[in-house]
């Protein structure tokens, strides 16, 4: 029997069955995707999110 994984989020290390978005192969659960939508640029926890976020391109970027 094929066991199923659940995906891990890239931004917040959790896991969430089938809920959030696929970006570049990688996961964004629901929690974070929400956050991400209403962070405003001065927002304490925009900095942590832009670098999660730069995460998923570095491997395609030269």
């Amino acid at each position: 029997m094929k066991e199923r994984h659940t995906p891990v989020c890239t931004i917040c290390r959790s896991r969430h069955a089938n809920r959030g978005i696929q970006v570049l192969a990688h996961v964004i659960c629901e929690p974070c995707e929400k956050q991400i939508i209403g962070l405003q640029c001065d927002d304490p926890v925009y900095l942590f999110y832009l670098c999660q976020l730069k995460k998923l391109w570095e491997p395609i970027l030269p």
